[in-house]
């Protein structure tokens, strides 16, 4: 039978005659956001007939008691009053009598060293107010000294000084000593007094029979996370390009994860859910203010802002290869959950694990890409649109080319529809190479002289490989934002596959299919002219 819910958070205050009734709880699921987690506790009763108070002390002191909901199941009808939560001290145990008469024993060794030390300081005035009187023999100080006399009293005081000083020193060597035994002790006995502080959740229940069940108890925690990670295997004989998600999660909410249920959210836990409300934005003429009635009216708004409220926070809403388990993936809704296999343990700490959530395979359009003006490398790129529903979140990205580990990448945001480019590092089977076949400077005109510069270069595509290749081939052209400034290309060059590439004014691109073993140029130059009398910075 359903447990009938009559309120879910803290409304009223739990009856004085409602019986504690002591429970424990388990963790039973979590739902986990790239900001924070939902964690929910199973929490098993046996309450008599009438007012219970179920007392629950294993929940994280960082929960938010605000986002505590319940839901359950039991034999007979009950009705929840409130639910309470607040940090409390666990029991710790009793007085320990022998720890407190070691501290007993330190405190009165401390008084007597003390003692000890108060006695050689008044020793050790005496002492130094003689010496400074002078009167070392007492008599008539009219008489001579005898100076054998007077070196003998000398060294005696001096003796004596250092000794009263070493002494001194020893005693408050001890009191040093004897202060630290007692700080441990201190702390010894406070930790064994005060206990470990947990939060203490109190539900209310009431029912008119004996009843049994078990609640399911949620509630959110900060302090976790999940990130995306990707692996990206190119074969370049097969021209496949299989790509595994993961998700990289940690958690530091101080309760331990085990054995649950463990379910990945893209939706945020502590992002507001509503689209932010743009003010009116109002243009006026300046008009200088004296200096000193600005000074006025700035003190005037700072005293404004500090009695203003704080705004209200935002809402939180052959041979058989063993596979990797993925995820059960729901992309229904505003957001992509993946439910993982089995169940979970996560320690609470620092440590980070990687899980797989899911994996699909692409036949991506293979190039290798270069830019010769700056490296003549031709670097592989594998290109692909993305199909699913759920997007490419950005995350770092694992690279791997005909099964070698090729370096770190991080994949960008991709929704779907959208083009993906991975690189897969440099290809030494494709060469290129960029040869300046000409450059020259000449003036023309006789009224009005005009420099021209022109250059022209020719750029080599070798493919080394055993399979056809798809080049492309990157050049840029000076941009003239000036209409005395002119840029024109020279006859002979090779028509660009497309120009302004990528919305990259000036860049031009040319894509080559060169086939195995065979070579293909490409003639790229243009002629820059301009008023003689007015230098331009053309670059090299």
């Amino acid at each position: 039978m359903r447990l009938r819910l009559a309120a879910l958070l803290l409304v009223t205050v739990t009856p004085a005659f409602a019986a504690d009734l002591a429970a424990s709880s388990r963790i039973a699921a979590v739902t986990l956001y790239p900001d924070g987690a939902t964690v929910t506790r199973s929490v098993a009763f046996d309450a008599p007939a009438g007012e219970t108070t179920l007392v629950a002390r294993d929940f994280p002191l960082g929960l938010d008691p605000a986002s505590i909901r319940l839901t359950g199941q039991g034999d007979g009808a009950v009705s929840i009053g409130s639910v309470e939560a607040r940090a409390v001290y666990l029991d710790a145990p009793g007085p320990d009598a022998a720890l407190e008469k070691e501290l007993q024993d330190l405190r009165d060794q401390r008084a007597a060293v003390e003692g000890e030390v108060s006695a050689l300081s008044v020793k050790k005035g005496f002492i130094e107010r003689i010496a400074a009187s002078g009167d070392l023999f007492g008599g008539d100080k009219a008489s001579p000294l005898d100076p054998a006399l007077l070196r003998a009293a000398w060294t005696n005081v001096g003796e004596d000084l250092a000794a009263v000083n070493e002494l001194i020193r020893k005693g408050q060597v001890r009191l040093r000593e004897i202060d630290e035994a007692i700080a441990r002790k201190e702390a010894e006995r406070d930790g064994r007094s005060s206990g470990e502080q947990r939060m203490e959740v109190r539900i209310a229940l009431s029912a008119a029979q004996p009843v049994k069940g078990a609640l399911s108890v949620s509630y959110l925690v900060g302090s976790a996370r999940w990130s995306p990670l990707y692996d990206a295997r190119l074969d370049t004989t097969s021209g496949k390009l299989d790509i595994v998600r993961r998700a990289e999660v940690s958690q530091e909410t101080g309760e331990d994860w085990t054995d649950a249920a463990l379910t990945i959210s893209t939706a945020r836990a502590t992002a507001g859910a509503a689209a932010p409300v743009l003010s009116t934005t109002i243009v006026s003429f300046y008009e200088p203010q004296p200096l000193a009635s600005r000074a006025v009216e700035n003190a005037a708004g700072y005293a404004d802002a500090m009695k203003a409220p704080a705004p209200e926070p935002a809402s939180a809403p052959k041979l058989v290869m063993a596979e990797e388990q993925g995820a059960m993936l729901d992309t229904g809704g505003f957001q992509s959950v993946w439910t993982l296999p089995g169940t979970v343990t996560l320690a609470s700490g620092p440590a980070t694990r990687a899980l797989r959530l899911d994996s699909w395979t692409v036949s991506p359009r293979i190039v290798a890409r270069a830019a010769p003006s700056i490296d003549p490398t031709a670097y592989l790129e594998a290109g692909f649109t993305h199909e699913a529903d759920t997007p490419l979140f950005p995350g770092r990205t694992a690279i791997y080319r005909d099964g070698l580990y090729a370096g770190l990448a991080t994949l960008p945001m991709a929704r779907k529809g959208e083009t993906v480019r991975l690189g897969f590092g440099a290809d030494d089977r494709i060469k290129i190479e960029r040869i300046a076949l000409r450059r020259e400077e000449s003036e023309t005109g006789l009224v009005s002289t005009t420099k021209n510069d022109r250059r022209e270069f020719l750029i080599k595509i070798r493919n080394g490989r055993t399979n056809p290749v798809a080049v492309s081939i990157e050049e840029g052209v000076p941009v003239s934002e000036n209409e005395a400034i002119r840029v024109e290309m020279t006859a002979g060059t090779t028509p660009p596959t497309v120009k302004d590439a990528d919305g990259r004014r000036g860049i031009m691109v040319w894509s080559r299919d060169v086939a195995p073993g065979s070579e293909d140029e490409i003639r790229f130059g243009y002629t820059v002219s301009w008023p003689a009398d007015r230098p331009i910075n053309l670059g090299g």
